[in-house]
C-alpha cells in the first residue's frame, strides 16, 4: 500500500511500519486495563505507570535511536507499550479494598431491630 500510493522512495518505511501493528492490540489492552483501573479507584497508580513509562519511552528513545535509528524508535515504542500494559494489568489485578462491613458479625439474639 505505501509503495503503491508513495513510490518505491518509501519502501523502507514498509518494514517498521509493520513492527508497529504489534502496538495496536498493546494499545487496545492498556486502554481497556486503564478504564479497569479507574473503575477500581486507581487513578494514582495509573499516573504513576504513565509517568515512568513515558520518561522510558523519551530516553530509550534518545539511547536507541543513535544506535539503530528508526528501527531504535520502533523498539523503544513497542518496548514502551508493553511496559505499560503490563503494569496496568498489575496494577487491575491488585486485590479491591474490603471495607469493614456491618454484615459481618453475627447479630444478637434478642436484637430484632
Amino acid at each position: 500500500l505505501v509503495t503503491g500510493i508513495y513510490g518505491s522512495d518509501y519502501s523502507n518505511s514498509v518494514l517498521p511500519m509493520r513492527l508497529l501493528l504489534f502496538a495496536l492490540p498493546l494499545t487496545g489492552s492498556a486502554i481497556i486495563l486503564r478504564s479497569a483501573a479507574y473503575c477500581a479507584e486507581r487513578a494514582p497508580a495509573v499516573t504513576r505507570i504513565a509517568l515512568i513509562v513515558g520518561t522510558a519511552n523519551v530516553v530509550g528513545n534518545a539511547v536507541l535511536i543513535p544506535m539503530w535509528g528508526l528501527y531504535g524508535a520502533v523498539t523503544a515504542s513497542l518496548v514502551s507499550l508493553v511496559t505499560w500494559a503490563w503494569g496496568l494489568a498489575r496494577v487491575v489485578a491488585e486485590p479491591l479494598p474490603t471495607p469493614s462491613a456491618p454484615f459481618t458479625e453475627e447479630p444478637d439474639a434478642g436484637d430484632l431491630g
